[in-house]
């Protein structure tokens, strides 16, 4: 089982722009998954932990973003 030190920072800040991307990106998947949307890489984990894990893989990426109702997509 994965755990927060098998997360490359590095790939995650690549697949999404920035660490400041990532951050808003990571924080709106996590809100998904506290909702109840299914995770991509399996049941049972921390949501953060598999936030990272989804983004780190490539399932998410920087589209998320401005999936938010809160941040406008620049045009």
């Amino acid at each position: 089982m994965k755990t927060m030190q098998d997360i490359d920072v590095q790939k995650i800040k690549s697949n999404v722009g920035n660490q400041f991307e990532a951050v808003i990106v990571l924080a709106n998947r996590v809100r998904e998954i506290r909702a109840g949307h299914l995770g991509m890489t399996g049941r049972g984990l921390n949501p953060s932990l598999q936030a990272m894990l989804e983004v780190e893989a490539g399932d998410i990426g920087r589209e998320r973003l401005y999936k938010s109702k809160n941040v406008k997509k620049k045009s």
